[in-house]
Parts: structure tokens; sequence; C-alpha cells
């Protein structure tokens, strides 16, 4: 991670700003896929923090390849469904 440059210009601190938050925003996603699939569900304390972690079920429709269908039945919406699950990591202080 590079430092932070000292600059005046507004412009310029927020491109810095951006640019850090970006790799950082990378670096806490591996993080929290990494501690799910170690860990897995539930509450799990490091030496100063902890971290719960869920999993939170989601469905998804492909509205545009239902829409297609003629007729559209229970069973063609099934077809077009997926079912998944969004992990969810939150540092408890």
């Amino acid at each position: 991670m590079e430092l932070l440059q000292n600059v005046a210009n507004e412009i310029d601190r927020l491109a810095q700003l951006d640019k850090m938050a970006k790799a950082y925003a990378e670096e806490v996603k591996a993080l929290k896929a990494g501690i799910a699939n170690k860990y897995g569900e539930g509450y799990h304390k490091g030496d100063l923090y902890g971290v719960e972690v869920r999993l939170d079920p989601s469905t998804t429709t492909k509205w545009a390849a239902v829409a297609k269908e003629a007729n559209v039945a229970a069973e063609i919406i099934s077809k077009y469904t997926t079912h998944g699950a969004k992990i969810v990591v939150t540092p408890k202080i």
C-alpha cells in the first residue's frame, strides 16, 4: 500500500484516497472470504477483536430469460432460479 502524499489540491487528495480505499476494499473482501472459509459460521475471537460469520441465503432469478418463455408457469420460473448465500463477516469491538 502506497503512502498518502501530502497534497494541497482536494481533487488530488480525493484521487489518492479513492485509490487506497479500493485497495483496502479488495483486501477486506479477501480476508472476509478467508475467515468465512477457515472458521465457518459463528462468532470467532482474534487477539484484539472478534468477528461474526453469517451466511445470508439469497435467490436470483433471470427475469429476462423467464420473460422470453410463453405462458410462464412455476416450473419455468424455477428453471431459471438459482439459490446461493452471501457471506457476511462483521467485526465486533
